[in-house]
């Protein structure tokens, strides 16, 4: 028989009051307007999704490298505003943290692939990215559909017609890509880098090195390129035991607004000093201003010198 707990012991067990809170990050734009914390985090999601307006087209398609770029800036976009919702409305911590992991995970792996002043490195681990993703969903697809008794002839047929299809699709992508990175002089000279391909190993350090454990990025790694000290990436960390449900994530927190203010510290951040800074990086300064600007002239005081100095700043917290 399982251990039973009564109403007295619930009620009278260790209940957290308030959740972990590591050093809180000093923001002086948010301590000098005295604005809650979440408003300058939508503030950079506004500008991102003004940018996002100009270019109403092909969004997310995998052979376009601009598209698909707009595509993750468009998701990361859609995962604030889901974090958001369940800060103000629902008071969920537990989930709220998760969107926290989500958003960094999205966040720094932008960050490694896409932020390269060097175009063919950009492709070539674009390239890398994408196929990881098709091959692992061509693992998934290799299970087949099988016709049971609760399914017409009709629907099985057209549920095998999708299945096929979508074989076929991701084997269409995985081809193409493989070719497209055999095209790079940087693969050419280097035979070794055949072992990235064949791993699909976009978070690889270097290219000329075979792929291995020690040539590839770990996530905690990664996420240095968030700008955060030892401390904050450690947190970022942490936050898998909300993502895979484990012990931690059975602690009650009260979910009232002060409890949310560390988290919407670290979104700010992220979402200020790394994924608008990237953005940016990616575009041009000038190319994102007049995007944003020509579409809304009324955000120009969010693209001052004095802004775009402080975003590039990279400010460690």
């Amino acid at each position: 028989m399982g251990v039973r707990f009564s109403l007295a012991n619930l009620i009278g067990g260790f209940v957290l009051k308030s959740p972990f809170i590591f050093n809180m990050i000093h923001l002086p734009i948010v301590d000098k307007y005295k604005a809650p914390v979440l408003f300058f985090a939508e503030r950079d999601i506004i500008l991102l999704s003004t940018f996002l307006s100009r270019y109403n087209g092909n969004i997310g398609v995998v052979d376009n490298l601009g598209s698909y770029i707009l595509g993750i800036i468009r998701k990361i976009i859609l995962q604030f505003y889901s974090y958001k919702q369940v800060v103000e409305s629902v008071n969920d911590y537990n989930s709220a943290m998760a969107l926290v992991r989500f958003m960094a995970d999205s966040i720094c792996s932008f960050v490694l692939v896409y932020d390269h002043k060097n175009e063919d490195e950009q492709k070539i681990r674009h390239c890398l990215y994408v196929l990881d993703g098709v091959k692992k969903s061509l693992e998934e697809l290799s299970y087949p559909i099988e016709k049971t008794d609760y399914i017409s002839d009709e629907d099985y047929a057209v549920l095998k017609s999708q299945h096929d299809n979508a074989i076929k699709n991701r084997e269409k992508i995985r081809d193409y890509m493989i070719r497209e990175l055999n095209k790079f002089s940087l693969i050419k000279q280097n035979p070794t880098s055949q072992t990235i391909i064949a791993n699909a190993d976009w978070k690889y350090k270097n290219i000329t090195v075979k792929s291995t454990p020690k040539n590839r990025y770990s996530w905690n790694e990664m996420y240095s390129f968030l700008s955060l000290n030892e401390e904050g990436q450690s947190f970022i960390s942490f936050l898998s035991q909300n993502v895979h449900g484990l012990s931690i994530s059975n602690l009650f927190v009260d979910g009232c607004q002060e409890d949310f203010e560390p988290l919407n510290s670290l979104v700010y951040h992220i979402i200020h000093y790394s994924l608008l800074r990237t953005c940016i990086n990616i575009f041009g300064e000038d190319t994102f201003k007049r995007a944003v600007l020509d579409d809304n002239p009324q955000l120009v005081h969010l693209l001052t010198d004095e802004e775009l100095k402080e975003i590039r700043s990279k400010q460690m917290v």
